[in-house]
């Protein structure tokens, strides 16, 4: 079990890797880095990307934490737009 950001326990799941795969290609497309570099930056682990890539599995807080960087991690025209 783990804690979410409001505190509340959530057990650890294994999580399809499609979905978030594709989300962290298209965010590092538009940062013009690579995946590997995103997981490293949003969750220390710069491995993780290939891992998911070749099949393997990641937690939902893991998931979680990568989905809240990209949201706190916009684009640099996104930045601009929101100024």
């Amino acid at each position: 079990m783990s804690l979410d950001s409001w505190g509340k326990n959530i057990p650890y799941r294994a999580m399809q890797t499609h979905s978030i795969t594709s989300e962290i290609k298209e965010h590092a497309d538009k940062l013009g880095i690579a995946p590997a570099t995103l997981t490293s930056r949003a969750v220390q682990n710069s491995r993780l990307y290939r891992h998911l890539e070749e099949g393997g599995d990641c937690t939902t807080r893991t998931v979680n934490r990568i989905r809240q960087w990209i949201a706190e991690n916009p684009p640099a025209e996104e930045k601009a737009k929101a100024s």
